[in-house]
């Protein structure tokens, strides 16, 4: 029961808001440990095994951050990390080469990254204990974050927890970024995903004109998907009164390219670099560290969607464009903005490959597609690429919402500036009408022909 789905938009979470919300400050963390392990529950219910191991993993890392930071401090670092991602790792071979029937739990990727961060940041002294079972138990499971939510410290957690205070005005803000994050998680994302798989799964050859469709509709489809779940994750937290900070950073293009690779999903980043870079950095410098840096990080995103290792091999010519910055860092700091457009079309074109790989069921197939590339054959003529889309009114449709979605903060941000009383006033009756009308044609028009797509991750990766 995905964040989208029908009954959990038209049944748990108005449900669980009235049971939650009229709750005393005091009894609420209780009360969203209930709810959390109540969509845990359901969410999974495919997959009891993943829960009962899910629910092992709790009571394991809180077991590790309860003592002091000075009791046992490696032997609790070594079996705290360790075992979590023996677990992960024996989950995700499992789904992917194991028994058919296995069904990853969902949210286990947040879950086991959280784990170990609590459990490392309790053993270094940079976090106080849990003051009770329940505000652990939420930490790991509330359930906006394991859509598409941030990685956040248990620290930061408690300071988010402690703040947190349901009002009419976090939940209006929680509504707009609902109605946001749905439009363009079903509505542009996954349609153009489902496009994407229909080209290639019924085109025996790629016109190479249409390959160069291909890039556009990946990178343009998983950047959607990345900026419509963490909208979503954020809305239903500012609705139980969390505030939560965004997941991504950058659209298509960066002044930096680390930041158009890396800023899609900022809190992942963020993330590696404590955790993983910074203790690298600390035993090697120079360029020696910043190219063990840059492959180390770029498998380690890659392993979080497949673990397959013939995804790895499109993930070289995106090696390739990031190891000058890696190499000569000045090059990062260029104020020329040509020079940087530039940047962000090579670096967008040579992300589309790796996006390709984990978006489809076979990642070697694409390999097979590009290798007939260019045949002439006339039904693959550019003009006949919609041959190969079912459908394509909803193609048009998500494209006209995406021309009109995604410069909306740009043009909020430069146009709240300069606007003054009424004039302000009305422009943000104009915004929320748009934003009703694109939440209210997604629900009527495209959730009832995308059903999969609300109810279960429709990426072949694995958070």
């Amino acid at each position: 029961m995905q964040l989208t789905a029908p009954a959990f938009l038209l049944i748990f979470l108005p449900v669980s808001l009235l049971l939650t919300l009229p709750v005393p400050k005091k009894h609420r963390t209780k009360a969203l440990a209930a709810i959390s392990s109540l969509w845990y529950v359901l969410a999974n219910r495919e997959s009891p095994l993943g829960v009962a191991a899910v629910f092992l993993l709790l009571l394991f890392a809180y077991a590790m951050v309860l003592p002091r930071p000075e009791q046992m401090p490696r032997i609790r670092l070594f079996f705290g990390t360790v075992l979590p991602l023996s677990l992960l790792l024996a989950a995700r071979l499992l789904a992917e080469y194991g028994n058919a029937a296995f069904r990853y739990p969902y949210g286990l990727t947040f879950v086991v990254l959280a784990a170990i961060s609590a459990t490392v940041d309790r053993v270094n002294g940079k976090c106080s204990a849990p003051r009770s079972f329940f505000e652990f138990a939420v930490y790991l499971l509330f359930f906006p974050l394991l859509f598409l939510g941030p990685l956040l410290h248990f620290r930061h957690f408690q300071e988010r927890l402690d703040a947190a205070a349901p009002s009419l005005e976090r939940f209006s803000i929680g509504v707009r970024l609902y109605m946001g994050g749905t439009v363009k998680y079903l509505a542009i994302s996954a349609v153009l995903f489902r496009s994407l798989i229909q080209i290639i799964t019924y085109s025996e050859g790629l016109h190479y004109l249409i390959a160069l469709l291909l890039p556009l509709l990946a990178f343009g489809g998983f950047w959607f998907l990345l900026a419509g779940g963490t909208d979503i994750s954020r809305g239903v937290a500012y609705m139980y009164g969390f505030a939560y900070p965004k997941s991504h950073r950058v659209g298509f293009l960066a002044r930096e390219p680390f930041r158009l690779v890396f800023g899609a999903y900022h809190a992942l980043y963020v993330y590696l670099k404590h955790y993983v870079l910074e203790p690298l950095a600390r035993r090697c410098r120079g360029r020696l560290c910043r190219v063990l840096s840059l492959v180390l990080l770029l498998v380690l995103y890659a392993l979080f969607f497949r673990t397959r290792p013939e995804a790895l091999l499109f993930l070289l010519p995106l090696l390739l464009f990031l190891l000058p910055a890696a190499l000569w860092p000045r090059l990062s700091r260029s104020p020329r903005a040509p020079f940087w457009t530039l940047i962000g079309v090579c670096g967008c074109v040579c992300l589309s490959p790796f996006l390709l790989a984990i978006s489809i069921e076979e990642p070697l197939e694409l390999l097979g597609l590009l290798g007939t590339l260019g045949d002439e054959v006339s039904i693959y003529q550019f003009h006949y690429v919609f041959s190969a889309v079912l459908n394509t009114r909803y193609l048009l449709i998500s494209l006209l919402l995406a021309m009109i979605f995604l410069p909306m903060s740009y043009y909020r941000g430069a146009l709240e500036r300069r606007l003054r009383g009424g004039w302000l006033t009305a422009f943000r009756y104009v915004e929320l009408g748009l934003l009703f009308g694109g939440f209210l044609l997604t629900l009527v028009y495209f959730l009832p022909q995308l059903p999969a797509y609300a109810d279960v991750p429709y990426l072949n990766f694995y958070l």
